[in-house]
C-alpha cells in the first residue's frame, strides 16, 4: 500500500483521507466492487464522503494508472 501511495504521490495525486479510504477497500477487495458498494462500505467510517467523492477517486486513480475499469 505505503509503494501505491508513493507511486500516486510522484504522479502529482494529491492523497486526501477519502482516496485513500476507497484505495485501501480496492486492495482489501477481492472482487470488482461498484461505486455503490464502495460507498456503501465506508459511508458510516466516513461520513462526510458522497457516491462523487467515490467517482472521482476512482477516475483519479484511473488516469494514475493504479487500477483498471471492467
Amino acid at each position: 500500500m505505503n509503494e501505491k501511495i508513493a507511486r500516486l504521490k510522484k504522479k502529482g495525486v494529491v492523497m486526501t483521507l477519502q482516496r485513500l479510504a476507497v484505495l485501501e477497500f480496492l486492495e482489501n477487495s477481492a472482487d470488482h466492487p461498484t461505486v455503490d458498494e464502495i460507498y456503501a462500505d465506508l459511508k458510516d467510517k466516513y461520513p462526510t464522503l458522497s457516491q462523487a467523492t467515490v467517482y472521482t477517486s476512482l477516475q483519479v486513480l484511473k488516469r494514475a494508472g493504479e487500477i483498471q475499469k471492467l
